[in-house]
């Protein structure tokens, strides 16, 4: 009877009702967006690189003013919030990706093929310089964005 009215101690003691887990994100969500930020990093540089590469070689400081803001942009928004950084590293891509298009246009044109111009060989060899970098930039802006949308969709409720 002791047993019954909870005066002593029970044999098999009731167990605790279950509990629901606590939602938890998965564990490849932190690595998705240290990626992205890694990748913003590393493609903030590469665009100061590609301005520094346009001032040294054609002494445009709007090169190395504007791809500094570009990059240091890019590196606030992605660790600010991956959608932003994936919203402003697509049209970094974009704009990259137009700029390729002109590079590549431009040295098909006759006016820019080595002999016609005084120091032609420097030009078209920075042109394809610039015409590279235009597609390196266009490449890892357009990944970049890529795996900020894919770090903000995995973490968004």
């Amino acid at each position: 009877l002791k047993r019954s009215l909870g005066r002593g101690p029970s044999p098999n003691p009731p167990e605790p009702a279950a509990r629901a887990a606590p939602a938890e994100l998965p564990r490849a969500m932190p690595g998705l967006t240290g990626l992205a930020q890694f990748l913003g990093v590393v493609d903030g540089l590469l665009m100061v690189a590609g301005g520094t590469y346009g001032f040294v070689t054609k002494g445009s400081k709007v090169s190395l003013i504007a791809s500094s803001v570009c990059g240091v942009a890019l590196v606030i928004l992605v660790f600010a919030k991956d959608l932003w950084g994936g919203i402003w590293a697509l049209m970094l891509a974009l704009m990259f990706a137009q700029k390729y298009v002109k590079f590549r246009d431009a040295a098909a044109e006759p006016s820019t093929q080595p002999g016609l111009l005084p120091d032609a060989a420097a030009e078209t060899r920075i042109q394809a310089n610039t015409k590279n970098i235009m597609l390196a930039l266009s490449f890892f802006s357009l990944l970049e964005a890529f795996l900020c949308f894919f770090a903000a969709a995995a973490t968004s409720p």
